[in-house]
């Protein structure tokens, strides 16, 4: 009964032994954590072991455990601990454990303080900015393709009148234009036209016979001379019989034909005329018909980029109307909601812009028109090279050449005064472009003021990154990029970059403006709803890091703003950025701010421009208004600290609102969370890496047996026990972990 007895009561000691040694290891590793960085909490809102030794702290919670030692009491458990020791890990400098930590920290203020003071502020402008945006979208894709169209017009138009003008040319020195009239005549000579060919042969003719004819009566009386001389010789000499000669019966001869030179040169003058004839001729139809081709494929070319601007202003009238937004209440002088009406009628007045279907057949038979006019002023041309080519040694084709003649001036005179570089055709396709560019003239004219705005704007930016910083500036920037990169190769992160600069080109920086607008009142409208978590985050930045001050911006344009230009100056903006170089962070804000009221002055212009009404004008208009305001609410801001979110909308918006929709924006990535880490280890000079967030706490713990320590160890060989027997004590060891989240 003893041995039982003894062995039961050690029994309950050891279980009751193990029950308090877990449960002062459990409040050590809480212990152990309750030492924590009072500084980085306080700032940061962040929890890491700090102050005392952790195992000193350890010791002290496990001694405060155990029985107090009273030698007039009977202690039950004289438990003895040795090898205490804490493992730390997790540290805070880990991506995973910092945003648990920022999460657990936010996940309540967070979405409260984004509905009532942010949301509530831009109520109305996300559902009219998607308006906006599609508005300008649609009305810059016309644009490019409306151009694109009309360079292909003008290219047709180059083409058609090359195609005219190889005609009119060919024959320019060879058919006169104006034409002659073919009544009277002309003395044979050199032949250099038509008119010369058709007006010489009745003088050709008649001295081509009048020398055939003196010719012939030469033959006559050289054949009666030698008539005569043959007869002499059967009869004898006249001399020898002294009888005179007998008078001749016709009058002595001319010296040759009279006209011969004339007559040469116009018979090489028709043969030369109907080779030239017949070779510009053929030369000239294909160089007609290659320009024609050119010429349809350009128009073929613009009737494509007409048929997408149909396709365009199609897909705008069958778009979905625009998503809910999200819920947040508005407040006193939001938006009165006709202006998405007014963006919505703009975009159907685009329609305006397309060409209707029959505008490219009828240009396609004007085309043809040329063809078919060119091919019969070939053939007249070739008919007259035949008539040409048979008039040397002919007669009778007086009629026929003049009629040729005639008829090839007229087909020349009246294709020219259709198809050449003045003609009646032509003129009429030139003013047909002319009426349907009405508003190009002054659309371009507001562009060039847009680039020149533009370029204020960019100069402006660009004066901003370039002030000069302090050595101490500099060093304490290129310290801070130090930690970042440290942190994110610690972590095995990688580096973002976003566009520090401007759009070189307008229209590109009002595309660029509309889609990070997008961006930017998505991601309120998520973090409002709770989809988002880069909330917490960008939150967490805003309440807990620095933001540059717009007077302080203002003083340091004017050589001023002292210390504003270090780091805990302008923390967020480094945290959304991460440049080295003190002052681009905060251009970089200011960049992205401008694009924000950018879009929004746009969405403004696009409704306040309308009466230009060319809706390409109408963006032209809009785009200048827009970087014209967008400036003015930058020096605003910097003068007076405060922008009115739009003209529709009578609401105070201020530097620090657009920070956190940048914030919201670029989210929560591994270049942030890196940026943020390396800002608190630079303002506390602590090291995260080092700063751990999960406590393990080990040690080992006796207690002494009363009864029967053989029995016991007998006993431990054949029941578990966890744990030795060692003498007359038993002892085990014990952990636990804990952490802050």
């Amino acid at each position: 009964m003893i041995f039982l007895t003894g062995t039961l009561i050690d029994f309950g000691r050891i279980a009751a032994f193990r029950q308090q040694a877990e449960l002062s290891m459990k409040a050590g590793a809480r212990g152990v954590l309750s030492s924590y960085d009072p500084a980085l909490y306080e700032r940061y809102g962040l929890f890491a072991i700090g102050g005392s030794a952790p195992e000193a702290l350890l010791s002290e919670v496990l001694e405060g455990h155990r029985d107090p030692e009273d030698t007039d009491a009977l202690r039950l458990l004289d438990t003895a601990w040795r090898d205490e020791e804490v493992v730390e890990s997790r540290p805070l400098g880990s991506h995973a454990v910092f945003k648990r930590q920022v999460l657990e920290e936010m996940k309540y203020k967070a979405p409260i303080d984004l509905t009532l003071d942010l949301a509530s502020r831009f109520k109305g402008l996300p559902a009219l900015m998607k308006e906006a945006k599609k508005t300008s979208d649609l009305l810059e894709d016309m644009r490019q393709a409306y151009e694109k169209r009309e360079a292909a017009l003008d290219r047709a138009l180059k083409r058609q009148i090359e195609a005219g003008e190889s005609m009119t040319d060919a024959f320019e020195a060879i058919v006169p234009r104006p034409p002659i009239s073919m009544a009277g005549g002309r003395s044979a000579g050199d032949v250099k036209d038509v008119a010369d060919a058709a007006l010489m042969y009745g003088d050709y003719t008649a001295k081509r016979a009048e020398d055939t004819a003196r010719a012939e009566t030469q033959r006559q009386r050289e054949a009666e001379r030698l008539r005569r001389e043959a007869e002499e010789k059967l009869n004898g000499s006249p001399s020898s019989s002294g009888a005179s000669p007998s008078p001749s019966p016709t009058p002595a001869p001319s010296d040759g034909p009279l006209y011969a030179a004339e007559i040469s040169a116009y018979e090489r003058g028709v043969a030369k005329l109907a080779g030239r004839l017949r070779n510009q001729s053929v030369q000239a139809i294909a160089s007609l018909e290659k320009s024609l081709e050119a010429a349809v494929k350009d128009a073929e070319e613009a009737e494509t980029a007409n048929a997408e601007m149909s396709r365009i202003a199609a897909e705008a009238d069958s778009a979905a109307d625009t998503p809910a937004e999200w819920p947040a209440e508005t407040g006193e002088g939001g938006f009165a909601g006709g202006e998405a009406g007014s963006l919505q009628e703009l975009r159907r007045t685009a329609s305006d812009l397309i060409l209707p279907g029959d505008y490219w057949s009828r240009y396609k038979e004007e085309l043809e028109g040329i063809r078919s006019e060119g091919a019969g002023l070939r053939d007249a041309a070739e008919s007259m090279a035949v008539s040409l080519n048979a008039a040397p040694g002919s007669s009778g084709m007086d009629g026929a050449l003049r009629d040729g003649a005639d008829r090839l001036q007229s087909l020349l005179a009246g294709f020219a005064d259709k198809h050449g570089a003045s003609g009646s055709v032509t003129a009429g396709r030139r003013e047909a472009l002319k009426s349907q560019r009405s508003g190009d003239e002054e659309r371009r004219a507001l562009e060039a003021k847009s680039r020149t705005a533009w370029s204020g704007a960019s100069a402006f930016l660009a004066t901003l990154a370039g002030i000069r910083s302090s050595p101490e500036e500099k060093q304490a920037f290129e310290r801070l990029d130090w930690l970042f990169h440290r942190n994110l190769t610690w972590n095995e992160g990688q580096e973002e970059a976003f566009p520090t600069r401007l759009p070189s080109d307008a229209s590109e920086g009002r595309k660029a403006a509309f889609a990070s607008a997008d961006g930017w009142l998505d991601a309120l409208g998520d973090g409002v709803t709770g989809m988002r978590d880069a909330v917490y985050f960008a939150e967490y930045s805003y309440a807990r890091f620095s933001t540059a001050d717009p007077s302080e911006v203002r003083s340091l344009l004017d050589w001023g703003g002292e210390g504003l230009l270090m780091p805990g100056k302008q923390e967020n903006e480094y945290v959304l950025y991460g440049l080295r170089n003190p002052a681009a962070n905060i251009a970089a804000a200011y960049g992205e701010l401008f694009a924000l009221r950018l879009a929004i002055r746009t969405m403004e212009g696009l409704i306040e421009c309308r009466s230009y009404g060319h809706p390409l004008v109408v963006l032209a208009a809009a785009a200048l208004y827009g970087i014209t305001e967008a400036l003015k609410d930058i020096q605003g801001l910097l003068d007076r600290g405060v922008i009115t979110l739009s003209k529709y909308a009578k609401i105070d918006t201020y530097y620090k609102d657009y920070v956190r929709l940048f914030l919201l924006l670029h989210g929560s990535s591994e270049g942030q969370t890196a940026r943020r880490i390396a800002l608190i280890e630079d303002a506390l000079d602590v090291d995260l890496q080092e700063a751990y967030t999960y406590a393990g706490s080990r040690g080992v713990a006796s207690v002494r047996l009363w009864f029967l320590p053989g029995a016991a160890k007998l006993a431990g060989k054949s029941v578990s026990w966890q744990g030795t027997v060692k003498g007359n004590r038993y002892e085990t060891a014990f952990s636990a972990d804990s952490a802050y989240q």
